[in-house]
């Protein structure tokens, strides 16, 4: 290529933006936000056996000091490990709520009175079965970023600055988590610069999928029409008398309490896919297909 179309294809990159959020990112991210309130509201509230919210507020872009100072001394802070990058970054706990945590762990009614002083390492220990139910509920929201976030050794003295450089560019990712007894905030601190590469990556294969030609879709098509999936009929639920089930012989004969063309469901592994009736097809059984199924049925059959 000419040095003169090199030069006028080029375009000026600002070092100050590396790693800058946009709003479309932000918002994607706000769907992995939510989605880990829900499920936290319901698998941490059954652990602590108590009403529990977990409500997503503002994700924020701050250099690591806002972390390192608004949690010194207020904070439980656990250092995290992101993977694939292996990348340190954490979170942070409030202390009242990881006492109020601790508290219900061990079967009291999770009040906290008081300033909240440092956890010792029993309660550490015990606040650890939590901590665990966070993490993994935060990974699985994220999956679909390609992002595993795996808990480190605390270090319990001046552990906060020691995650990543106090300029570095960081997401703050910020929950409100209410208790009865109190409301507390759970906070991640991530490096924007692995968010932003994840969210290309993300983007660039759904193009990729978006954009892929009709022989390719048709090629996709062809291949499924060869795959084998389990499929069977169902019939709606219907009384039974023990007496007759227990009369039942090779041979025998048991009338269903099931009108004539009652029809039932073709179930394609386990999901009802249309309403059918029962024929015969030759010397074999066969499905005539009514209509696609209304609700798709998900129920296990034993």
């Amino acid at each position: 290529m000419p040095a003169e179309e090199v030069a006028t294809s080029a375009t000026p990159f600002n070092f100050s933006r590396a790693g800058h959020i946009g709003a479309d990112q932000l918002r994607a991210l706000r769907i992995v936000d939510e989605q880990f309130g829900r499920n936290l509201t319901h698998t941490l509230g059954a652990w602590l056996r108590t009403d529990l919210s977990v409500a997503p507020l503002s994700a924020e872009q701050h250099p690591f000091t806002y972390f390192a100072e608004s949690t010194s001394g207020v904070s439980h802070v656990l250092p995290l490990r992101l993977d694939p990058a292996g990348v340190r970054c954490g979170l942070a706990l409030d202390l009242k709520l990881a006492q109020a945590i601790v508290d219900l762990l061990l079967g009291g009614s999770g009040r906290v009175s008081g300033e909240a002083p440092e956890l010792t390492e029993i309660e550490e220990a015990v606040l650890g079965s939590a901590l665990d139910i966070i993490l993994r509920e935060w990974t699985t929201a994220s999956q679909h970023l390609g992002l595993i976030y795996v808990q480190q050794e605390r270090d319990r003295t001046g552990h906060s600055p020691r995650l990543m450089p106090l300029q570095e560019k960081t997401l703050c990712c910020r929950f409100r988590m209410t208790l009865p007894s109190m409301t507390g905030d759970l906070l991640f601190c991530l490096p924007s610069n692995i968010i932003t590469s994840s969210l290309r990556e993300v983007w660039a294969r759904r193009e990729l999928v978006r954009h892929s030609s009709a022989a390719e879709r048709q090629q996709m098509v062809q291949r499924l029409r060869t795959v084998s999936v389990q499929t069977s009929l169902h019939f709606p639920a219907m009384r039974l008398s023990s007496h007759a089930i227990g009369a039942m012989q090779p041979g025998s004969l048991l009338r269903l309490p099931l009108p004539r063309n009652v029809p039932a469901e073709l179930r394609t592994s386990g999901i009802a896919a249309y309403v059918a009736q029962a024929v015969a097809s030759g010397e074999h059984r066969g499905a005539e297909i009514v209509r696609a199924a209304d609700n798709l049925s998900t129920e296990k059959t034993h």
